[in-house]
């Protein structure tokens, strides 16, 4: 499920090429996820932080209550272009 969510919110996004590394963690909710996010080259890095929120939103919406924290990272479609990582917690509903 986590995957499916991803890979659309991906192909959804024009700074968005691909995604990787995803990770899902827990037994139950609230879930850990994380994964990273490849940017297109004309995706500046001062866009970053704007891409991680759209994907919170986009993730966090999909997974409401369900989700604890998210870890994404975003890099350029480059090698040797550097990477950024954000973490956002969620507040769990019915507690």
């Amino acid at each position: 499920e986590l995957c499916h969510v991803v890979r659309r919110y991906v192909s959804s996004e024009p700074r968005l090429v691909d995604m990787h590394d995803l990770r899902a963690e827990g037994s139950s909710p609230p879930y850990r996820f994380s994964f990273d996010l490849v940017t297109n080259m004309e995706t500046g890095r001062d866009e970053y932080d704007v891409t991680c929120e759209h994907a919170r939103v986009a993730i966090g919406s999909a997974f409401a209550g369900r989700v604890g924290s998210i870890e994404i990272g975003v890099e350029a479609a480059v090698e040797s272009a550097p990477m950024v990582r954000r973490e956002f917690k969620f507040p769990i509903s019915g507690n």
